[in-house]
């Protein structure tokens, strides 16, 4: 069972996962990683438009979708 608070990690940090394998009648295995996100530069609050959000910046919606990274 994977366990992920995505809000913990929503606008970066460090978190370590771990997982654990069992099969029957062997030695459970452990192994954790840390998993690292980028703080971002920009979130959107509820409701905002991509137009809404260019338009703080002195944009328009073709030039920051541009800059979108998924």
């Amino acid at each position: 069972m994977l366990v992920w608070d995505e809000e913990l990690m929503m606008c970066g940090g460090v978190q370590d996962v771990c997982f654990r394998a069992v099969d029957q009648g062997a030695v459970p295995t452990k192994m954790c990683i840390r998993i690292s996100v980028n703080s971002c530069r920009w979130q959107a609050s509820v409701g905002q438009s991509l137009d809404s959000i260019a338009t703080l910046f002195g944009s328009n919606y073709v030039q920051v979708c541009a800059q979108l990274r998924f």
